[in-house]
Parts: structure tokens; C-alpha cells; sequence
């Protein structure tokens, strides 16, 4: 296979923990290697509010080419994702891919939207990047999609159909992903580790997901309508 590896110029927190950027430890945790630390936003807004754009640049693409030094194959870059505290990213995601001169990859979700709306928002989109026609622009891939979608748009040999807006355009999708609620619940092992519990029985605990928490001191005659699949019922000891 490919020498691949994953380089993440800016840090974009999601959670106001002040925790580690989610992209970086998913990938040292499913790769195994230490990533060059991304850049903070505090910084990229000190650079471009002092007009200091391609200073930025420059230090974005020395730590890519560090990032790849080894003589990786891909290197997959993420950019950021468009926010109202954040105005400006498109247009430095598409100042990154030129500097790096990278192949464009578009992901969108389509959360509660219709495949059309879900076209347009790529297209928009698309634009910040000189449009869906151009080669760097390579393709598309969407998430959160609901079954009935998936039906639409995987056939049954598992080929991709491109969105009916696109169908007249040389934009193809590269993945159509399902929503799937459960896979945001944690397995139980992994409440079990947090915790340091001690394993009385261990059942299919690598594969079983909590999706319900209950704290009750009652008795159990008095909670049985709470133990259903998938409830963690925590009582005192």
C-alpha cells in the first residue's frame, strides 16, 4: 500500500474544554505517530491582522514539507471548517492548497438537508476554489446521510451515483457515509478503562454500547422498567 500521512496546518477547537485538537489524537491513536503540532488560530489571526498573509504561508508549507519529510506518498491535509467565529476559511483553506499545490477534497455532511441542498453547499463551496470544473477539484465526499439516501446513491454492486445536480458535471463523488447514532456511544470497555473498573462478568463488552445512564439509589423492584439494552445503571455500592 501507500505511504500515507495526515498533516493538520491550524487547530480548530469544536469543545470549549480546551482539550487536544480531536483530529490529531484520532489519528496518533489509529496510526501510531506523532504529528507536527498544528498551528493556533490566536497565531494565523496575529499574522493576517498584521497583513503578514504570506508569512503564514511560509511557515505553513515549511511544516508540511517537514510533516513529509520521510518520503510519505499522500499526505492527506484538513483544513477548517467554516464558523461564525472563523469567517475566513475558506479562503485560507483554498490560500493552504495552493501554497502546497494539493488535490481538493470537498466533505460536507447532510445532516437534516436534501440532496439538493447538500449539491449546493458543495458548489458554493467549490467556488472558494476556482469551481467544481477545475482538476485540482477533484471530488466530493458526504456524511450523515440518512438510509433512504444511501439507498439513492450506492447500487447494489456498491458504485457511487453522483448527486442529480452534478450528474452534467465532471464532479464525482468519492464516499457517501450513513448516519449512524449508535457509533457516537461509547462501548462499554471503553467506560470500563476510563474508570478502572473490576470485570465481574465480561460478556460482549468490546462490542456492547451505552446509550442511556441512570443513577438511582432505588431498589431493584423499583427500577426495572430502567434496565433495558444499552443502559448503564450506576447504583451505590
Amino acid at each position: 500500500g501507500l505511504r500515507v500521512k495526515f498533516f493538520k496546518p491550524i487547530t480548530q477547537a469544536y469543545m470549549p474544554d480546551g482539550g487536544p485538537d480531536r483530529s490529531i489524537k484520532l489519528v496518533q491513536r489509529i496510526m501510531n505517530y506523532e504529528l507536527p503540532e498544528p498551528m493556533s488560530l490566536h497565531h494565523v489571526e496575529d499574522l493576517l491582522g498584521d497583513n503578514k498573509g504570506d508569512v503564514l504561508m511560509e511557515e505553513i508549507v515549511e511544516r508540511f514539507n517537514d510533516a513529509g519529510a520521510d518520503g510519505v506518498e499522500v499526505m492527506v491535509v484538513e483544513g477548517l471548517v467554516p464558523t461564525r467565529n472563523i469567517p475566513y476559511a475558506n479562503r485560507l483553506n483554498s490560500d493552504i492548497a495552493k501554497s502546497i499545490n494539493a488535490d481538493i477534497i470537498l466533505v460536507s455532511d447532510a445532516a437534516d438537508d436534501s440532496l439538493h441542498d447538500v449539491a449546493d453547499k458543495l458548489e458554493i463551496t467549490a467556488d472558494g476554489f476556482g469551481g467544481i470544473k477545475k482538476p485540482k477539484v477533484v471530488g466530493y465526499v458526504v456524511n450523515k446521510l440518512t438510509e433512504e439516501q444511501i439507498i439513492k446513491l450506492i447500487t447494489l454492486d456498491g458504485d457511487f451515483v453522483g448527486l442529480p445536480e452534478f450528474s452534467r458535471k465532471s464532479f464525482e463523488p468519492l464516499g457517501y457515509i450513513s448516519w449512524n447514532p449508535i457509533l457516537f456511544s461509547p462501548r462499554t470497555l471503553d467506560i470500563v478503562s476510563y474508570l478502572n473498573c473490576e470485570i465481574i462478568n465480561e460478556g460482549e463488552i468490546s462490542s456492547r454500547r451505552v446509550t442511556s445512564y441512570t443513577l438511582s439509589d432505588r431498589t431493584p423492584q423499583n427500577m426495572v422498567h430502567k434496565l433495558r439494552p444499552g443502559s448503564l445503571m450506576i447504583t451505590a455500592g
